[in-house]
């Protein structure tokens, strides 16, 4: 019935807009007098039959427009030729990297009851969170690694409270009105990592680290931002913030399960999961075993290439959405239409 009321809602809009007239009544029977019958009437809802309706997005900026349909495009084709390859390189393939993109579904659970530290929750999610380090005195840094949170709690799992959009700071005073920027993810939002570790190298000298989330993690029907634990890696490879002094905006002090210092308490959800190099490892074998090693390369250029489609995508200007008619659902495959 609600699909029959939408195409009706479709028919009588298009024909009474365009032509003056009004169809929909001859939905349940012919009438005496009125040109148009039911036959005309299905006829004319057989038109619409493959169009649904669904979230569009949509920008003013018409070369933004151009730039995401040809992105788009190029996304499809690409999708399309990795599963022909995948196909043919093994059917075994494509479970073994769905298993391998989708971290949250894949990962362990914590190895302790302690699950990291967990920000205050707000209503806003673009209000800012931030927590650093102190690390007694200034260091020689090469290595920054953040590794996200496991919480079941409301079927979250992998990545739990990790942030959309964020930046990492390291400085010589707590306030950091003068900071250096180890990296910034606040122009586009980031993937869901699951518990995948997020490792950034860069050689630099500082005494404090600050990680400030500035697009929170969806919670409930609220907002946060969660870690499991960071690692700063000095330039003799030893872990600096195993003894560092964790300091926060807010924070929920509910141990054992969150609070501060479950940041540097050397466990992590990925730390207790082995499955990613298991998997990887087995996706190597198929890899080696192979008949058509050319395959190999082309598809190994092909998940390359639309990891940067992917990328330049999240980094197209914030597009709006609209609730509008599209034949994608279907692909334009028209539904049977039955008789009200």
């Amino acid at each position: 019935i609600a699909r029959h009321l939408d195409r009706d809602d479709m028919v009588a809009n298009t024909i009474g807009s365009f032509c003056s007239v009004t169809v929909h009544c001859a939905q349940c029977h012919n009438h005496k007098f009125d040109p148009i019958t039911q036959d005309d009437y299905y006829s004319l809802q057989a038109v619409f039959a493959a169009i649904d309706r669904e979230d569009r997005k949509y920008s003013t900026d018409p070369a933004v427009m151009e730039r995401a349909a040809s992105l788009e495009a190029r996304q499809k084709s690409l999708e399309s030729r990795r599963d022909s390859l995948q196909k043919s390189i093994s059917p075994k393939l494509r479970e073994i990297e769905q298993k391998i993109a989708n971290p949250t579904k894949r990962t362990g659970k914590n190895p302790t009851a302690a699950f990291g530290y967990h920000s205050g929750i707000t209503a806003k999610q673009d209000s800012e969170k931030w927590v650093q380090l102190d690390l007694g005195k200034q260091q020689d840094l090469a290595e920054v690694k953040l590794f996200p949170c496991y919480d079941d709690f409301n079927n979250i799992g992998g990545g739990f409270g990790f942030p959309l959009r964020y930046r990492v700071e390291v400085s010589d005073e707590p306030a950091f009105t003068a900071a250096t920027t180890v990296v910034d993810h606040t122009a586009a939002d980031v993937a869901n990592p699951g518990t995948t570790p997020q490792a950034f190298t860069k050689t630099l000298t500082g005494r404090y680290l600050r990680v400030t989330a500035t697009k929170l993690a969806p919670r409930q029907n609220d907002f946060i931002f969660a870690l499991a634990e960071i690692e700063v890696r000095g330039s003799d490879g030893s872990n600096l913030a195993a003894d560092a002094t964790v300091t926060s905006l807010d924070s929920i002090e509910a141990g054992p399960r969150w609070q501060r210092t479950n940041l540097i308490d050397g466990h992590s959800p990925a730390k207790g999961d082995s499955s990613l190099e298991a998997l990887q490892a087995e996706r190597d074998k198929l890899f080696a075993a192979a008949e058509k090693p050319a395959e190999v390369e082309e598809y190994r250029q092909v998940r390359a290439e639309l990891e940067q489609v992917t990328a330049k995508q999240r980094a197209l200007p914030p597009m709006k959405v609209v609730f509008a008619a599209a034949t994608r659902v279907r692909k334009g495959v028209p539904r049977t239409i039955h008789l009200l």
